[in-house]
């Protein structure tokens, strides 16, 4: 439905979600929808992209080999893979010939182990490689200038900053509990906005058990990322999350001059 608004796809969505959910199960966490934030008439072009190729994870596992696909299809203009299988099979060729070529697939089949920080940073750093995009990774540490860095590529995600990154992208690796409020769920899913003004995120959630879209104010965002996994997590217990920052390669300038 290319022509469909923020705010009738954000409708659509959040009733399909409540039509597929299982009976009995309570409605998800009250967390600040982008209404009033961000609309039709402000939408970022990274956000209407991910809007038009946007799925959710179909196993318990796979957020991170979701999120991937997803922004694979919304920053490529041409040639993007248009199934996570051809994303797989993208990782598989570009990784070192003496790696473990099926370890991303069953980690992410319905109740598999997911992916550690590095994991997600090898597999993504891969799948984008290989598509022409730089990929960086930080994982926050206590400091004020982590925190700095984050909002430095916050920044670039804003159309119209000085320091706006056209065709840019961020991931993130978070305890999704910090956002439900409860629980402690390690979890990928990409950012689709961020909104100088109020300092919150728009996180373009690909767990069907929260809203589609949703805000949350930076430290909260780097609170999710400081946070370890607890014993529920199997094994990634203690694991970390971060941030992975996805740019266009840019052409080398000649230096032949």
């Amino acid at each position: 439905m290319a022509d469909e608004t923020l705010e009738e796809w954000l409708r659509r969505h959040s009733q399909k979600r409540r039509d597929n959910a299982p009976p009995g199960q309570p409605e998800p966490a009250a967390i600040p929808s982008c209404s009033g934030v961000f609309h039709s008439g402000n939408e970022p072009p990274l956000l209407a992209a991910l809007r038009r190729v946007y799925c959710e994870q179909k196993t318990s596992s796979d957020c991170s080999l979701t999120s991937v696909t997803l922004l694979l299809q919304a920053l490529m203009k041409e040639g993007a893979p248009s199934t996570k299988e051809e994303v797989l099979t993208i990782v598989d060729n570009a990784l070192p010939r003496d790696s473990d070529k099926g370890a991303w697939r069953r980690a992410t089949q319905n109740e598999g182990s997911g992916v550690t920080f590095a994991e997600l940073v090898r597999y993504a750093t891969a799948a984008f490689g290989s598509n022409g995009f730089n990929v960086s990774s930080v994982q926050p540490g206590g400091d004020r200038l982590t925190e700095k860095g984050f909002r430095a590529h916050l920044q670039a995600l804003v159309p119209g900053s000085p320091e706006y990154s056209p065709g840019a992208a961020l991931l993130l690796y978070v305890d999704q509990g910090v956002f439900r409020g409860e629980g402690n769920y390690l979890h990928v899913t990409p950012i689709g906005a961020y909104h100088p003004g109020t300092d919150q995120v728009l996180i373009v959630e690909v767990d069907s058990d929260l809203p589609p879209l949703y805000l949350s104010r930076v430290e909260t965002v780097m609170e999710a990322m400081r946070r370890p996994g607890d014993k529920t997590q199997g094994e990634l217990c203690g694991e970390r999350g971060g941030w992975l920052w996805i740019e266009p390669r840019r052409p080398r300038m000649c230096s032949c001059l």
